[in-house]
């Protein structure tokens, strides 16, 4: 199995329950060079209708206070009740707290 195989199946898996309870905790974003501090904002139900046996569609909006500005990119995220997810984050605005990313699952 090759590794975007091996991804995308690991990602069918992940579900709104899966990150429902770690609201309001704090991920760590991989890099390189080290690790970015984010907090897991909100995650939101989609109005879309999940398709036939699929999962229900839903964002992640997390925060980062940190003074770099990441761009939108596939993003390495752990943490300890959710484990190791790859996925792609896109910055969406921001606010004197940080700028906050989203991620859609469909």
């Amino acid at each position: 199995m090759s590794d975007l195989e091996e991804t995308n199946a690991r990602l069918r898996g992940v579900t709104v329950d899966t990150f429902e309870p770690s609201v309001t905790d704090t991920f760590e974003i991989v890099f390189s060079d080290g690790v970015i501090p984010v907090e897991l904002v909100s995650v939101d139900r989609l109005e879309k209708s999940a398709p036939s046996g699929g999962r229900e569609p839903f964002s992640l909006i997390f925060r980062a206070s940190s003074d770099r500005i990441i761009p939108q990119m596939n993003w390495t995220v752990r943490n300890a009740s959710t484990g190791e997810h790859t996925f792609l984050a896109v910055p969406v605005g921001g606010d004197e707290t940080g700028t906050l990313y989203q991620v859609v699952f469909n």
